[in-house]
């Protein structure tokens, strides 16, 4: 009877402990693919970087397959559209929680992470994936950095989509099958403003440039094209 009562009263003690593993085996946890890593996103650098909390600490993602204009490179002027990439992307990530999925290069010689950013952890559309929208939405073209290219294909039809559909910077482009979208530079000091194959487009000091999106929201600045008076 003894060892009966020894036994009982070890057992108890067990009780909590069997009761709180059950408790949390039913618990609701968020399962995460093994290849994604969560993160959230503290702060926007420009259109296609950011800094993150991860699980290891603060990173630096530099999203793998599209490239948006530049805003912050240093002795660069501001680019076109990128003052309106950035504006997207900061408010499309700032303070969310994402997922990233690497490739075959894990870091850049910048040691940013290179990722693709997942909206979504369960990835059922393409939108969840932010690399596709922000290309389908025209604030980014598609740009393949070998070797990592397991998404290239889905990105560039996001481009097709985006030109096709006129959408972002390629609202301004004048034939549908142009590679491009025309940058119009203008100059703050001068008021004038110059396409890509006026001589003096290059020319302009890069602290008075100031870009637009269409010879029409140009000319309804007061900026008058080059060459003429």
């Amino acid at each position: 009877m003894m060892k009966q009562a020894i036994y009982l009263k070890k057992f108890s003690k067990l009780i909590p402990l069997l009761l709180l593993a059950l408790l949390s085996a039913c618990l609701p946890l968020e399962e995460v693919p093994r290849d994604l890593t969560p993160v959230r996103v503290e702060r926007v650098v420009d259109g296609d970087t950011f800094v993150a909390q991860g699980p290891e600490g603060k990173i630096r993602v530099r999203m793998i397959g599209v490239d948006t204009p530049e805003s912050v490179k240093p002795n660069t002027p501001v680019e076109y559209y990128a003052l309106e990439a950035s504006a997207f992307t900061k408010e499309q990530l700032t303070g969310k929680k994402v997922y990233l999925e690497t490739d075959e290069e894990e870091r850049d010689h910048y040691q940013r992470v290179l990722a693709y950013v997942w909206l979504d952890k369960a990835r059922d559309e393409d939108e969840d994936l932010y690399n596709y929208l922000i290309v389908a939405e025209g604030y980014a073209r598609s740009r393949p950095y070998p070797p990592n290219t397991r998404h290239q294909k889905l990105l560039d039809e996001a481009q097709d989509l985006a030109r096709k559909e006129r959408a972002g910077m390629w609202s301004a482009t004048e034939e549908e099958d142009s590679a491009e979208p025309v940058a119009i530079k203008g100059n703050r000091r001068s008021h004038i403003y110059h396409l890509p194959e006026d001589p003096s487009y290059n020319s302009i000091s890069p602290k008075n440039v100031i870009w637009f999106h269409s010879i029409e929201e140009a000319e309804a600045a007061g900026y008058r094209r080059a060459g003429n008076k």
